[in-house]
């Protein structure tokens, strides 16, 4: 993530977006009235975001033209959502236009392709499954993939309100509700449907941003090899690490799901991981190096910076990132099921009386109950 630049992200408004909350004009109610009518079961609040006190972000200047233009992608439809025109237009010359001008679009930021092992070349459909740490990677992964890929896209108030949606738009997207199953269902449909109809998917297997100190890799989500299995698609890891104005970036060998059954699924997705974790570990090593001192920045430990990181990258997305998804206590839990969280393991730690000999231990307890990074910003 973008470990040497939160100071400077936090420090300037993300360029198209409005902060704070506005007056409701008539022009931005009816937009709001059209979409209950157009999509009566789609809570508004889920196009736009909460803020960490409940209350309903408000429409970026985006909005207007993206709940016009893609608010049909809402359907659940596979036939309504993905025509072969929209497909075959978007996989010619706006494709083109991604792979010559896509490096322009980066804020600052220039991509370095580090290791690009070549694609299968057998005629079978390619799922793209990169890392999740920061905004930028969507763009990263469009231009990593070269083969046209649809984005999985699960994060609609991003999609409805940023240049980021407007971006992922025109490269052609699934919308994914995560908060609703019929959405969820839907979208191994219409993965199943570009797919099979010879273009490729990219879609994050972690589920969410990894907003986590300590783990390279989260959890992957089973539909990834789901997917593959019923499509017989090749799953591609790829990798992204953002140092400085630098984002470093990985295509790493294809895996096959053809090499496990479906009682191995477990066993895919730990190899997916692994494959994942090490293209971003080895460009850690090479191009990622620093001090604790270097690293801290001024802050007082390495909670409080992981903290500022993740600010910063909630900032940048144009300040419409759903709190009430992904943050706070409230929030919904992307977890997997099985999934240990810091209480499972530590609570009995943190529960004991301090001694002098276990001080030590039943602190950094009690600080991970009451950090719970993937779900607290």
């Amino acid at each position: 993530m973008y470990d040497d630049k939160a100071k400077e992200l936090l420090s300037r408004p993300p360029w198209g977006s409005h902060n704070g909350q506005k007056p409701a004009t008539r022009r931005y109610q009816r937009v709001l009235a059209r979409l209950e009518r157009q999509f009566p079961d789609i809570d508004p609040a889920a196009l736009l975001g909460r803020n960490l006190d409940g209350t309903v972000h408000r429409g970026s200047k985006w909005f207007y033209p993206m709940s016009r233009l893609a608010a049909p992608l809402l359907d659940n439809d596979p036939a309504k959502t993905l025509s072969a025109r929209s497909v075959k237009r978007r996989g010619g010359l706006t494709h083109w236009l991604f792979l010559h001008l896509g490096k322009y679009f980066f804020e600052g930021m220039r991509q370095q392709v580090v290791i690009k092992e070549p694609l299968p070349n057998d005629g079978r459909p390619l799922i793209f499954a990169p890392t999740h740490y920061f905004i930028q990677e969507t763009l990263a992964s469009i231009l990593l993939a070269e083969k046209h890929a649809f984005l999985v896209f699960g994060t609609l108030p991003h999609f409805f309100n940023t240049h980021y949606g407007a971006e992922a738009y025109l490269n052609g997207s699934i919308l994914l509700d995560r908060k609703d199953k019929a959405s969820r269902h839907a979208v191994i449909a219409k993965a199943e449907r570009l797919l099979q109809g010879g273009t490729g998917i990219i879609i994050y297997p972690e589920g969410a941003w990894n907003k986590t100190p300590n783990r390279l890799i989260l959890p992957l989500w089973r539909g990834v090899f789901r997917i593959a299995q019923k499509t017989d698609a090749w799953i591609i890891p790829m990798a992204h690490l953002g140092v400085k104005d630098t984002i470093y970036s990985a295509r790493l060998a294809p895996i096959d799901h053809r090499n496990y059954t479906a009682e191995e699924e477990q066993q895919a997705l730990s190899d997916l991981r692994d494959s994942m974790a090490t293209g971003l570990w080895l460009m850690m090593e090479q191009f990622a190096r620093t001090t604790r001192a270097e690293f801290l920045q001024g802050c007082r430990s390495m909670a409080e910076r992981a903290a500022e990181i993740v600010r910063a990258q909630t900032y940048t997305s144009g300040y419409y990132y759903d709190h009430k998804v992904e943050a706070g206590p409230n929030a919904t839990d992307l977890r997997l099921p099985g999934d240990p969280r810091p209480a499972d393991v530590w609570r009995a730690v943190a529960e004991l009386a301090v001694t002098p000999r276990n001080v030590h231990a039943v602190l950094y307890a009690r600080q991970l109950l009451d950090e719970d990074y993937q779900r607290r910003y």
